[in-house]
């Protein structure tokens, strides 16, 4: 005879924990006040750091480039916070010990609802490469028409559409990162890594009046000239980048990534280079 009892109720998912304004909260509840010059107007900045069993990467880095920031743009310190306290309370609350993670920081301005008290916020998801979740080897750009000019461009900020909108047009194209280009055309950065060229024992970075200075890429450089190599800044147009072999991208997440082609042209790629760049960005320190 069949049990006329309900059928046991699966256990809910933990719901996963933030950190806002001092508190721990449900991710889902954090709120950002539409009177606040954050929300109005993207005054704000933001970090984006890679954690992998614990180990919180290139921390110290991260933060010099968002105080910096902060102070250049609004002309006054930056919120005194222990964010390394922070992050290892999210991993903690969500179980993230023993797991991959991204972990975003967020300052953004306030209003007169806050007398003027700065928005701040972090937040930690799992994560999983792209490549894996691509099932690729590497990362295909197409050019994005409409090219920069801002010095926003220096600073990881809140207001971050172009670049959003970069995204979508390199996704309706088929491509994965779109290329951005100067006012003059010459190559800058993809919507979200910067972008280098190995050719022998030469690094070239395309050189950019206004471009975000990248935490991971300075470390990278660090690495290649620690080895001989030899780092260069020029200006680079397309034709010259699609001829370029070992074209590579960097983020605090990939680390460094094979560009496998540049608006349908393929690129060649030395076998090595990623893998040595990277086993040095992640290699767990005492």
């Amino acid at each position: 005879m069949e049990s006329l009892s309900s059928p046991p109720q699966k256990p809910q998912a933990q719901k996963a924990k933030a950190w806002v304004n001092g508190k721990r909260v449900d991710a889902d509840q954090a709120s950002l006040s539409p009177l606040s010059l954050g929300f109005q107007y993207g005054a704000g900045l933001f970090e984006t750091l890679r954690v992998d069993k614990g180990n919180i990467f290139r921390l110290k880095e991260h933060l010099s480039r968002l105080n910096r920031s902060w102070e250049t743009l609004f002309s006054e310190p930056a919120p005194d916070i222990t964010w390394e306290d922070v992050i290892r309370l999210l991993i903690k609350e969500n179980h993230f010990k023993e797991k991959q993670a991204a972990v975003k920081l967020i300052l953004a301005k306030g209003g007169p609802e806050s007398r003027g008290k700065p928005f701040l916020a972090a937040f930690i998801r799992e994560y999983r490469h792209r490549l894996e979740v691509l099932g690729k080897t590497g990362l295909d750009l197409v050019t994005y028409p409409f090219p920069r000019q801002s010095p926003l461009a220096d600073h990881k900020t809140l207001n971050y559409f172009y670049y959003y909108q970069a995204g979508q047009y390199a996704g309706s194209g088929r491509a994965d990162e779109a290329l951005i280009l100067n006012p003059d055309r010459t190559v800058s950065e993809t919507h979200t890594a910067g972008l280098f060229v190995v050719k022998g024992k030469t690094v070239i970075l395309p050189e950019s009046p206004h471009v975000l200075p990248g935490v991971t890429l300075n470390s990278i450089l660090t690495l290649l000239s620690d080895k001989g190599y030899d780092v260069k800044r020029k200006k680079m147009g397309c034709e010259e980048l699609y001829s370029s072999p070992n074209i590579l991208l960097a983020n605090a997440l990939m680390g460094a990534v094979k560009v496998l082609s540049v608006d349908g042209k393929r690129i060649e790629q030395e076998k090595g280079i990623c893998s040595m760049i990277n086993e040095y960005l992640f290699k767990t320190r005492p």
